[in-house]
């Protein structure tokens, strides 16, 4: 596996369970204000893990698949969660 994968699947992990517990712990009407905040979190684990990352070459590579996957991530469950809370009322 390659570097710039092997340190963007546990943020994007990460990323999938924080939106998991906002589907399951969060009524529907506050789905859309907690999501931003598992964003934000994904953002700064990403930064974390690839400053932790040896060697620094390929920084700007790495976040961006790192970045990007959680994006898609969300994007994903804020179609989901929309879907749901629209449902629900």
């Amino acid at each position: 596996m390659n570097q710039p994968l092997k340190s963007a699947l546990p943020v994007w992990g990460t990323t999938a369970v924080g939106v998991i517990l906002v589907g399951v712990l969060s009524p529907p009407a506050d789905y859309l204000r907690w999501l931003p905040i598992v964003l934000a979190g994904s953002m700064l684990l990403t930064f974390g893990i690839q400053l932790l990352v040896e060697p620094h070459v390929g920084f700007v590579n790495r976040l961006t698949v790192s970045v990007s996957g959680a994006i898609a991530v969300m994007l994903l469950a804020t179609v989901v969660l929309g879907l749901v809370a629209s449902a629900a009322g």
